[in-house]
């Protein structure tokens, strides 16, 4: 028995356990359910865990500091009653997802924080690597947490078991019961854990492993240096992953696929009407690949359109490829047909979901820039790329190019009617408009944000005022319809805005006539409609629209999460389900479908 403790002792610790327990329940939930809203912490998390020690677990932790010469421990003093894990999907997940959580401990972060401001109580960073080793990342949570500016030196240490992990002990504030029955205010601590899937593994089997020897034997010794073996090749397997992971960031950006109506680079095939010269053969090739475009365009599947843009840019490949000139009236003819099949099969290839493709038709891009200096469309889709990866201001370069050569009449192609007009000016502002949501919290970032936005709406505004045809019109009404959203959440009343009431009005109205006659299998269209009826303030609009939102992107959830098609309508929501949906949904998607949901658990005034 530890010295100086008896039953009544004992008694009083399980009593403050209780109590404990019941002021983690509250803090628990709050938590886990701001981080499930956190975008940041989400993208790059494969799980989130968390779990509140049980009483007898406590006693335990308090009985064995009091014998470690500790006499005056209290469960009050334990800063891990309440346990959070995020396993990250990489290594480097890991350094972004701390830095959010400290963002949030700021409450600089844009999504809310339930940790009491500037409390870091103390950071630990578990690490099996050696200090020079170039993929180890302590230094770079070390900077992060160190320039959080939060008075606390983070604590590096190795573990016997080997496992790299961050852990973070933060507050809370809640409320706990005293003894004369009433309650007052409480910081409750608590951890968060943060480490990799492969580290997350590792921990799992080194546990099982390591425990289910017997820790007196004399096969200790070896078991130990065969567990230590096998924790070198993981963590081989760590810098693996992590090597790959960072060459497909390079390659791929930002590898969403982008909806048609709000997010979508222009691509009109031109070429059938181009290659009148082209042997008949070629014309007769290109048809049958039309065909298929247009088929790949039309599909409501994602994965059949881009297994059908996939098969074209294999047929255009083939095309290209088998040269035979001497077919062609002229050089101009061949050098023509070069030019429209390179640029084809370049619009396929970003179409199909796979990063090495965006590689290869930047490659065509970039080819056809060189070859035709004054072409502006290959400027025009080069931008688009480099927006997808998130290089806003080479895209912006890129696209400010084509517009040069635009407005100096240097492409003897382009018409003054040609799609490309407005289409560039809408793809400007919707650059602009993702530049501006990267803008930071400060008031310093909020006010480049605001400037952002509103480039954003005056380009879109040009773009729609020579708008050729209504679907370019809509998708002009469309972004203006969310940016003018946008630029009122947040702001006061006296606050002037770009996007005019009277404007608004008229264009949700417009944008509502024309989903009526045209309903799309896409979310977008709708997602734009409900902002903006909320934005007016007409609710009960906005949640009739919220409703085909959940019910589109319940269905993409579903069939992502294998659920059968004919299964989709009869499931019912609850919050397990919720969260499963959300997971499957990328980040506008996500951002859409809780935002509708969110909206529909509102009660209803009136």
């Amino acid at each position: 028995m530890v010295s100086g403790f008896d039953e009544s002792d004992r008694q009083k610790i399980e009593n403050s356990a209780f109590r404990l327990i019941e002021a983690a329940r509250p803090v628990e939930k709050k938590i886990m359910s701001e981080l499930y809203d956190n975008e940041d912490v989400l993208s790059s998390a494969l799980s989130m865990k968390s779990r509140i020690k049980e009483r007898r677990s406590i006693l335990r932790k308090v009985l064995k500091k009091r014998a470690e010469g500790m006499s005056d421990f209290q469960p009050e003093h334990l800063n891990d009653i309440l346990g959070i894990r995020i396993v990250t999907y990489f290594q480097s997940g890991v350094t972004k997802t701390v830095n959010e959580i400290l963002k949030m401990v700021k409450h600089e972060s844009q999504y809310r924080s339930p940790f009491i401001k500037d409390l870091l109580i103390e950071s630990v960073i578990y690490t099996s690597r050696p200090e020079n080793d170039p993929l180890s990342i302590t230094e770079s949570v070390r900077k992060v947490i160190l320039d959080a500016g939060l008075s606390n030196v983070p604590r590096i240490e190795g573990k016997e078991t080997q496992y790299s992990s961050v852990h973070l002990i933060l507050g809370c504030k809640s409320k706990i019961e005293k003894e004369e029955n009433s309650d007052e205010d409480f910081v409750f601590p608590f951890e968060i854990q943060v480490r990799s899937t492969l580290e997350e593994a590792w921990g799992e089997i080194d546990h099982r492993l390591r425990y289910s020897i017997s820790r007196g034997s004399a096969s200790n010794i070896t078991w130990n240096k065969h567990l230590n073996a096998l924790k070198a090749m993981m963590d081989g397997c760590i810098q693996y992953v992590e090597v790959i992971h960072e060459q497909a960031a390079e390659t791929s950006g930002l590898l969403v696929q982008e909806s048609q109506a709000k997010r979508s680079a222009e691509a009109p095939i031109d070429a059938l009407s181009e290659l009148v010269e082209a042997p008949t053969e070629v014309t007769t090739a290109f048809k049958k690949i039309y065909t298929i475009i247009e088929e790949a365009k039309s599909t409501k599947l994602e994965p059949l359109a881009q297994d059908l843009f996939k098969k074209s840019a294999t047929e255009l490949r083939v095309l290209i490829s088998d040269k035979k000139d001497y077919l062609y009236q002229n050089e101009d003819a061949a050098r023509k047909a070069s030019y429209w099949l390179r640029m084809e099969r370049a619009f396929c290839l970003l179409n199909t979901g796979e990063s090495n493709d965006l590689v290869k038709a930047e490659q065509i891009y970039e080819e056809i820039q060189k070859d035709y200096p004054n072409d502006s469309v290959s400027r025009y889709r080069h931008g688009y790329i480099l927006r997808r990866r998130e290089s806003y201001d080479e895209a912006l370069s890129a696209l400010f190019e084509a517009k040069e050569i635009l407005d100096n009449e240097n492409d003897r192609r382009i018409t003054g009617d040609h799609w490309i007009r407005a289409a560039l000016r809408r793809t400007i502002g919707y650059t602009y408009w993702r530049k501006s949501s990267k803008c930071g919290v400060t008031n310093a970032g909020r006010s480049e944000r605001r400037k952002l936005l509103q480039d954003a709406i005056s380009w879109t505004r040009e773009a729609f005022k020579i708008a050729g045809d209504e679907q370019e019109r809509i998708a002009c009404i469309n972004n203006l319809v969310y940016y003018g959203w946008e630029e009122r959440q947040g702001s006061n009343a006296n606050t002037e805005f770009h996007v005019l009431d009277t404007e608004m009005g008229n264009w949700i109205h417009e944008l509502a006539e024309f989903t009526s006659r045209q309903p799309d299998h896409r979310y977008t269209r709708y997602d734009t409609l409900c902002r903006g009826y909320l934005s007016v303030g007409d609710v009960a609009k906005a949640r009739r629209v919220a409703e085909h939102v959940v019910d589109l992107l319940k269905e993409v959830g579903l069939i992502r999460q294998h659920v059968p098609r004919e299964e989709v309508d009869s499931v019912q929501m609850d919050d397990f389900l919720r969260g499963t949906i959300a997971h499957s949904l990328d980040g506008d998607e996500r951002d859409a479908f809780v935002f509708a949901d969110r909206l529909l658990a509102r009660p209803v005034v009136g």
